[in-house]
């Protein structure tokens, strides 16, 4: 049982040169032109040809939001067929200005900034007034003055007026395009957002100038040591109750390590760990995968706004951020399957005795298992069914997905923490690293606890792309449920299908519309509006 990580490092270098030719055109849209702090830009990315036709090559788009001296916001996003949409959080430590947004591909990186999609966005915070404001604000003369600025097409919804809590009906027209968004959002500040010059073409590139490899499976992490020493062997490990491990792809001529990950979204605890030839510890740290593309100036920000609208949406962008605030990643659920195998032999250790450490559980009822000592350092070897034999060679062990070599602090850790011993017999190759056998020690929480981990393995939070999120509106089939709604966005729909889409109004009353942003044969976007009211 053969599983080599290098053919996945070789499958991408050779699908890198086969695309070296292939040009990149981005497109985002956003739910809105001018966003609070506190409050989530919503996003819809769209990778085609020059051809207008969806590229599926990139699985990962980058979103900056920068001003010209740092980033301020950023997030990956999953790209499936071309097609990808996220939630981008803006936080209070924003000043109020225009940002430029930035969206790129890994690949476009080849190519240079001037081919990334970019489009300014206005940011005002309320709560932190700071001197790097740099934001006019303008009383409108009346609590219409956006409404009647807009230049509304023919009603798009089955009615102008709704309640609080009702169901809108909107009629999808029929549109000579693609990479369709629909949004609807309050009209309550209205900013004029100048255009960024066009990008030029880009240079077609030759594979011996392909600095950046396409992310054709899964986003690519890339780390360095902390102290300059020459790295030997590294892996990433995410923590939790499923083992997902992934091999360094290191090269001389960089100071960089890569790690080409796949199938995984979200934010993770992970571990990282490094060592010399020699196997001494190196302490390992994330390089941050965006290039961050500040813009050489920015126009101030001039915003026409009504003081009742304005409070309104501060209170409601602060109750909905509360609401979020509530919701925390969880770790990886459990898996008996590692690289798609099940395991040889499995334990739930409920099922079984308790005792105090994993060395007595070995003894008294774990099979498959034997220990070694060899140079004064003890190893855990598995049996092989096949061959009636234990394995020549140490297996590799993990406690909650992440590798373990000292295996004397793994005997004295206390077993009753642990929920599961998966033991899988074969051969794995880990990059240069070869073991007979694997080893997976899952505890109840899945989150290492009261474990010290190797000196060569540090913990991080890593930020992987976000898997797609829903996006949908809340059904109010009671209208009086307590749980406060201030959407200010009511529905974001960055994958449209049918004539017809329906979405409930919040609770925050005033004046809305919606807005279908497309494509159009050309490649260049194009918007339709439509309006209506929510009343108090």
């Amino acid at each position: 049982m053969f599983r080599l990580f290098r053919a996945l490092l070789l499958t991408l270098l050779t699908t890198a040169t086969l695309q070296a030719q292939t040009i990149e055109q981005l497109h985002a849209f956003i739910d809105k032109d001018c966003y609070l702090t506190g409050e989530q830009l919503l996003i819809h990315v769209s990778v085609t040809d020059p051809n207008q036709q969806p590229l599926a090559m990139s699985k990962v788009a980058y979103v900056e939001l920068c001003d010209t001296r740092q980033l301020h916001a950023s997030c990956l996003v999953q790209l499936t067929n071309g097609q990808g949409w996220a939630q981008l959080e803006l936080p209070g430590s924003m000043h109020s200005g225009y940002y430029q947004l930035n969206v790129y591909t890994r690949y476009q990186r080849n190519f240079g900034a001037n081919t990334y999609f970019k489009r300014l966005v206005g940011i005002v915070n309320l709560l932190n007034p700071s001197a790097d404001d740099d934001i006019l604000f303008v009383p409108a003369t009346n609590a219409n003055n956006t409404a009647e600025a807009s230049n509304a097409a023919t009603p798009l919804t089955d009615k102008t007026r709704y309640a609080k809590r009702s169901l809108v009906t909107l009629q999808l027209p029929q549109l000579q395009g693609h990479a369709t968004t629909v949004s609807v959002s309050r009209l309550d500040l209205s900013a004029p957002i100048p255009a960024i010059p066009s990008a030029a073409a880009p240079t077609i590139a030759t594979p011996t100038t392909l600095r950046y490899l396409p992310e054709v499976d899964g986003h690519i992490v890339s780390a360095r040591a902390t102290d300059s020493q020459d790295i030997y062997s590294s892996q990433l490990s995410l923590v939790g109750k499923s083992a997902h491990i992934f091999d360094a792809q290191i090269t001389p001529t960089d100071s960089l390590v890569y790690y080409y990950t796949t199938g995984i979204y979200g934010t993770h605890s992970t571990c990282l760990n490094g060592y010399t030839q020699l196997s001494e510890p190196i302490r390992m740290q994330y390089v941050s995968p965006f290039q961050v593309v500040l813009p050489d100036s920015l126009p101030p920000l001039r915003v026409t706004y009504t003081e009742a609208t304005l409070l309104d949406r501060s209170i409601s962008s602060q109750i909905e951020k509360s609401k979020r605030d509530i919701i925390v990643s969880g770790i990886t659920p459990h898996s008996t399957q590692f690289m798609g195998i099940e395991p040889d032999y499995y334990y739930d250790l409920d099922e079984y005795t308790k005792f105090q450490t994993v060395r007595e559980i070995i003894i008294e009822f774990v099979i498959g298992l034997r220990t070694q000592t060899i140079n004064k350092h003890k190893q855990l070897y598995t049996y092989n069914k096949l061959t009636n034999t234990y394995s020549h060679s140490p297996a590799l062990v993990l406690l909650d997905g992440v590798p373990v070599y000292d295996i004397d602090a793994l005997m004295d850790y206390d077993a009753r923490r642990l929920k599961y011993v998966q033991i899988y017999d074969g051969s794995f190759f880990f990059g240069q690293q070869r073991c007979e056998g694997l080893i997976s020690f899952v505890s109840r929480k899945g989150s290492l606890q009261d474990f010290t981990l190797d000196p060569g393995t540090q913990m991080y939070t890593y930020h992987f792309p976000q898997q797609q999120p829903s996006l949908l509106t809340p059904i109010y089939a009671d209208p009086s449920t307590r749980r406060p709604d201030f959407r200010h966005t009511l529905y974001f729909n960055p994958a449209p299908t049918g004539s017809t889409l329906t979405f409930y109004t919040s609770d925050l009353p005033g004046h809305y519309q919606v807005a279908i942003h497309y494509l159009d044969p050309t490649g260049h976007p194009q918007m339709l509006t439509s309006e209506f009211d929510v009343e108090p």
